[in-house]
């Protein structure tokens, strides 16, 4: 059972890895075929779609993947309504896997990348800082995900601790507005 399990993962890290590889040498996820990603992978198709429906599963448990790894990441700072902390972390994790992000970002294709996001930024919210469902909650989720577009995107690194800075003052307003 192990041996499968550990032969399961270990296809798995092959698909994902090609799909990044051929993620940085296009500008969409819609230019890229099972195909290819095969071929990269160096496993057949039957096997592609023994883990995988297409190729918009194969990007949400990539997508799922690195998300994981920023709430665990946000989980680990001891104080959840630590916004400075939580922030620096976003910031420096948006920044280092930017290029993955900032093709996202520019895919106009199906994948709904952004709705993702999205509710990944709002589950934190509601869920972590114990925030009621509200159209204000929505309105910060929407202005996080501009900033991280601008920050994924962006031609010259940032200078991340006065961007964290100045995004920390502008949710702590918010949150102390919504708190109150």
């Amino acid at each position: 059972m192990n041996q499968t399990d550990r032969r399961v993962r270990k296809t798995k890290q092959a698909i994902h890895a090609s799909l990044e590889h051929l993620l940085q040498s296009t500008s969409s996820l819609e230019q890229i075929s099972v195909t290819q990603i095969c071929d990269q992978a160096d496993i057949g198709r039957k096997t592609f779609y023994s883990h995988y429906a297409d190729k918009y599963a194969l990007m949400d448990d990539f997508l799922t993947d690195y998300l994981d790894e920023l709430r665990i990441t946000c989980t680990n700072v001891t104080d959840p309504h630590d916004v400075a902390k939580k922030t620096a972390i976003w910031v420096a994790f948006f920044w280092e896997h930017r290029r993955f992000f900032r093709l996202l970002f520019a895919d106009q294709g199906p994948y709904q990348f952004r709705q993702k996001l999205f509710d990944f930024t709002y589950e934190q919210f509601i869920e972590k800082l114990e925030l009621p469902p509200s159209a204000a909650v929505r309105f910060i989720c929407h202005g996080i995900d501009g900033l991280i577009n601008d920050l994924v995107t962006s031609q010259t690194e940032p200078d991340q601790t006065a961007l964290v800075q100045e995004i920390t003052r502008l949710l702590q307003l918010n949150l102390d507005s919504l708190q109150s």
